[in-house]
């Protein structure tokens, strides 16, 4: 994934897949707060649970169509 796919989601809570440094498949469902560049380190994906190298995502879907608005903490009846 490049930092301008990355881009596109943030504001959005979304599934993420990454492998970790020990090469273990992570995976949450987190809310994108913004994606940076660190010089001499890359692309980062910030969130309020951690920060993830853009390089090691593998999937980054918005989680809208996985978890209903209830999970998500949306209530639809102020929509």
């Amino acid at each position: 994934m490049e930092i301008a796919d990355a881009k596109r989601f943030v504001g959005q809570i979304c599934e993420i897949h990454w492998h970790d440094r020990l090469g273990s498949e992570q995976r949450r469902v987190v809310q994108i707060e913004d994606v940076v560049f660190i010089p001499l380190y890359g692309g980062f994906v910030v969130t309020l649970d951690e920060d993830i190298r853009v390089d090691k995502i593998q999937r980054l879907v918005p989680a809208a169509g996985l978890m209903s608005d209830e999970q998500l903490g949306i209530d639809s009846a102020a929509a």
